[in-house]
């Protein structure tokens, strides 16, 4: 139930007044949730490279002021009435419902509004942090609705418990930059669905990759990395079937990637399982891990301008967090 005391909290938000700006600290609406809602008080957020480029060009914004940004963790303090699976004081990590009509719900905010049902938020395991916990939902998300679920890749749903190998593999999954956000979350979905994985990185990326699950790594600035690949698959024997997810992401990629989920209603769909059943139980068994490793490089929103000063899109293996609590 929504909190029954005459008083609101004091929320804040970081609003972008227009393209190219920096960010304004203001007090911003405390949200009411609505029936199958969450408020969620933020304690940690992760930058993706999308920020950056929405920042910087106000592509998808249609009116300022817009609090922008998607990923985020931290407690729930106030549930709709229809609301079950969660509570007040559940420690939660959730993706924004940023609408690009609405101003509003971003995640660059005390105080976060998502709804409970349908959307990307999941209870956390006692022990993981709210840094570590925040750099999840969008990478993760995005891997899923390109991977799982009819008119997508194909690859299955991922299985909770760790999978035996062997025989009873698939076949070979391809992920194009592993260390990547999307490649974190494309790597950890592949092997837990049954796949043999193939990653390329940088070489100093090879022990994260394989970490994460990947049976072989390979540089991706190398010359002979696709004979090597191939070389690589050939050996497990012919017809052994083979999927490829390109998560290496440059340029204006980002950009076009969120114009196309925005513009095709189906584009960014997610099964509703992924949240709903597997990121829960799979973080509290311990066989999906929140990757990349977040590097804190703020503390309140009035650090986060300086943070999207960095170059966000040469970080590797690693998502910059601003720390809230």
């Amino acid at each position: 139930m929504a909190p029954t005391t005459t008083s609101q909290p004091t929320n804040l938000a970081a609003y972008l007044n227009q393209a190219k700006s920096p960010f304004s600290i203001s007090p911003a609406p405390y949200p009411i949730p609505g029936p199958a809602e969450l408020v969620i008080k933020n304690k940690a957020i992760a930058i993706n490279p999308v920020d950056l480029a929405i920042k910087q060009t106000g592509i998808l914004i249609q009116s300022y002021p817009k609090i922008i940004g998607e990923d985020l963790a931290g407690i729930v303090v106030a549930v709709g009435s229809s609301v079950t699976k969660f509570g007040v004081g559940d420690r939660v990590l959730a993706g924004a419902a940023v609408t690009w009509e609405k101003g509003d719900e971003g995640a660059f905010q005390e105080y976060v509004k998502v709804p409970a049902a349908e959307w990307i938020v999941a209870r956390m395991p006692e022990g993981l942090g709210f840094a570590e916990a925040c750099v999840l939902p969008l990478g993760l998300t995005t891997a899923a609705a390109a991977m799982v679920g009819e008119g997508k890749l194909g690859v299955g749903m991922p299985s909770v418990e760790k999978p035996t190998g062997g025989s009873k593999m698939k076949g070979t999954l391809v992920v194009w930059g592993g260390s990547s956000s999307v490649g974190s979350g494309a790597i950890q979905i592949g092997v837990q669905a049954g796949w043999d994985v193939v990653a390329t990185a940088s070489e100093r990326n090879f022990g994260y990759c394989k970490d994460l699950g990947a049976k072989w790594v390979f540089d991706h600035s190398s010359a002979s990395v696709v004979e090597d690949i191939v070389a690589a698959v050939e050996k497990e024997g012919k017809g052994v079937e083979v999927k490829i997810i390109d998560a290496f992401s440059r340029g204006d990629a980002p950009i076009k990637s969120a114009q196309l989920a925005i513009r095709l209603a189906n584009a960014y769909d997610v099964h509703p399982d992924i949240w709903a059943e597997w990121v829960p139980k799979a973080l509290e068994v311990g066989t999906l891990k929140c990757k990349p490793d977040p590097l804190i490089v703020g503390k309140g929103f009035e650090d986060l301008e300086k943070v999207f000063q960095r170059e966000i899109l040469s970080t590797s293996a690693q998502k910059l967090v601003v720390d809230l609590s």
